[in-house]
């Protein structure tokens, strides 16, 4: 993505010279001669750093005027002054007014091109701190939703090791809600003011990830074009949280040891060791044990991280919490979409506590805005678009399959139509109000064939 940058000078030969090598060099550039249109544009629209001659010509506000100006607008937007009056004088009010950089003509092209990208990067680096902080002091994280006795077992033990600053492993199916305990742990420690920062392990090829932890110097590799901050340093006095942490490669595992015993990370590239101070939460939906079997995970590392352990339940063993947690997801979903569904119908309800969420929270969620989309007063089951009950053989073989063991797809196959066969029945029949003629008709077959399937299914 190009970076916009406004030059503001009353010559247009100076504009045009500073456009034309800025664009060469990346960035996208506007330029204004008189300084209310550029005010206007930069009120308005985004953009990354300004160059403003402090010397705008007979008639026109002072330079330094117009800096506070743009410093009211947008307090942490750079400007970098360019004039021809080369006055220490000029150059420290200039500072002290705010500009990011004080350069006078006749200006080296080069030197223009590296101070706007250094003002941008810096930028950027105080605002994503930023938010950062913003995130974590404002307790904005996400809520752990639910009272049953298996979601209040795992909130009352990560209540216990939040104050501590031990490493913590949290283990529990994909979309169970492992970040959103990560982020409670965080919010009930001592580092609740810093940062919770959360890099997906997963997410990254085997080249970027040691750079994302760690960070790198310009010139490290091909397309370093700048210095760039480790995850590590931008946690730095909060919670540093690595999800999926059984995809990290064996290479970045040796160094990731190596930070969490000395506590200091070195930018790939560079030579010099910075300290940090992140306290570190890793999760995964994978038995580690196994990897360590497998040789695809350090013993070392895993004996480092795993002062303490925290199992988060499956969404299809907490089900008394389902009504609740699709009561909240169904409330954002009408926020976000300018719905006004009032709820769930008797038998959504019952579709829900019954399905088995292989997906979990994250399922769920998605199944919950998908209805909310499609339904206009109340969601009911065909809103939902989930169509098998939880059972014992499904919940079984989910797990058998969460663990590598072996499985029948045949028996899979066959034992799932008899369970969408029997749900099927089921809201057919609910929706006839009993009536088992109308239900056979709807079901597209006659009434003996309907009693035959309710005396196996034990409906009767």
């Amino acid at each position: 993505m190009s970076r916009t940058v406004v030059i503001l000078d009353d010559h247009k030969e100076t504009c045009q010279a500073v456009k034309l090598f800025l664009e060469f060099e990346g960035f996208k550039c506007l330029d204004f001669q008189t300084a209310a249109p550029a005010l206007g544009f930069i009120e308005k629209e985004p953009l990354d750093a300004v160059l403003l001659d402090l010397s705008l010509g007979a008639g026109q506000a002072d330079g330094l005027k117009i800096l506070e100006k743009i410093r009211k607008i947008d307090p942490h937007l750079p400007v970098i002054i360019l004039t021809g009056n080369a006055s220490v004088k000029s150059a420290v009010q200039a500072i002290k007014s705010g500009a990011y950089h004080y350069i006078a003509k006749p200006y080296d092209n080069d030197e223009v091109s590296l101070l706007v990208r250094k003002a941008i990067e810096e930028r950027d680096k105080t605002r994503q701190i930023e938010i950062l902080r913003q995130r974590a002091s404002a307790g904005g994280g996400p809520e752990v939703i639910g009272r049953g006795p298996a979601i209040t077992e795992a909130l009352q033990t990560a209540d216990k090791i939040a104050p501590t600053d031990l490493t913590v492993v949290i283990l529990g199916e994909s979309g169970s809600g492992k970040e959103v305990f990560a982020h409670r742990i965080h919010q009930h420690s001592a580092r609740k003011d810093g940062p919770f920062v959360s890099l997906d392990c997963g997410t990254f090829q085997e080249t970027l990830v040691e750079s994302e932890l760690f960070g790198y110097e310009k010139g490290a590799f091909t397309g370093a074009d700048k210095r760039k901050l480790g995850q590590f340093e931008i946690a730095s006095g909060g919670t540093l949280f690595l999800d999926e942490i059984g995809n990290l490669p064996l290479t970045v595992q040796a160094k990731l040891l190596r930070v969490l015993q000395e506590k200091k990370v070195q930018h790939l590239g560079g030579n010099k060791e910075i300290e940090v101070d992140a306290r570190v939460i890793v999760a995964s939906n994978r038995d580690l044990t196994g990897l360590q079997k497998e040789g695809k995970f350090r013993e070392d590392l895993f004996h480092r991280l795993n002062q303490f352990t925290l199992v988060i339940p499956p969404l299809r063993k907490r089900a008394e919490d389902i009504p609740k947690l699709a009561a909240f997801f169904l409330e954002n979903a009408n926020e976000e979409m300018k719905k006004n569904v009032s709820g769930f119908s008797e038998p959504a309800v019952r579709l829900m506590k019954n399905y088995s969420w292989p997906g979990n929270v994250r399922e769920l969620r998605n199944a919950v805005y998908r209805a909310a989309l499609l339904a206009e007063t109340e969601v009911r089951p065909e809103h939902l678009q989930i169509l098998l009950t939880r059972d014992k053989f499904v919940e079984k073989t989910l797990s058998n399959t969460g663990s590598g063991r072996r499985i029948s797809l045949k028996k899979a196959s066959k034992h799932a139509a008899g369970v969408l066969e029997k749900q099927l029945i089921e809201e057919v029949l609910a929706q006839c109000k009993g009536n088992k003629s109308l239900a056979a008709k709807r079901l597209r077959i006659d009434r003996k064939a309907l009693y035959n399937k309710l005396k196996k299914f034990k409906l009767t």
